[in-house]
């Protein structure tokens, strides 16, 4: 028998607070790249 799937407003809280995770961490590296870039570009 197949499963429902089941999108709720607890799924939502929790990809929503997955990007509160990543988001912050995928900017601080994609500055981080750019700052050691702009260094080593001088």
């Amino acid at each position: 028998m197949a499963q429902r799937i089941v999108f709720n407003r607890m799924e939502v809280a929790g990809s929503l607070g997955d990007l509160g995770t990543l988001l912050p961490i995928a900017i601080a590296m994609v500055v981080a790249h750019l700052l050691r870039w702009d260094k080593l570009s001088v």
